[in-house]
């Protein structure tokens, strides 16, 4: 075997290992690229949840101030007819 082959074997190696890492790092950057935009729908839907839903808290608070509105008209109609019935 001579030096030539011994340089075209070793370049046909270094050749071969190159496009190999090439091939790795495409699939890589494929996978990548798709968790990023997994990751970024995730993010989206997570920024639109507090438009979508209420905490229950929240919402029992805000029933709780509608209660109570609802409750005083009871009170001002009870003192209305009561004084209507009164005359």
């Amino acid at each position: 075997m001579g030096s030539e082959t011994i340089v075209a074997l070793a370049m046909g190696l270094v050749g071969f290992l190159t496009w190999s890492h090439e091939r790795k790092q495409k699939t890589i950057d494929v996978r990548f690229e798709s968790v990023k935009r997994k990751i970024e729908a995730t993010e989206k839907t997570l920024a639109d949840m507090p438009l979508r839903y209420v905490l229950k808290a929240d919402l029992d608070s805000q029933l709780d101030d509608i209660r109570g509105w609802l409750k005083n008209i009871n009170n001002k109609l009870d003192q209305l007819i009561l004084s209507k019935t009164h005359e």
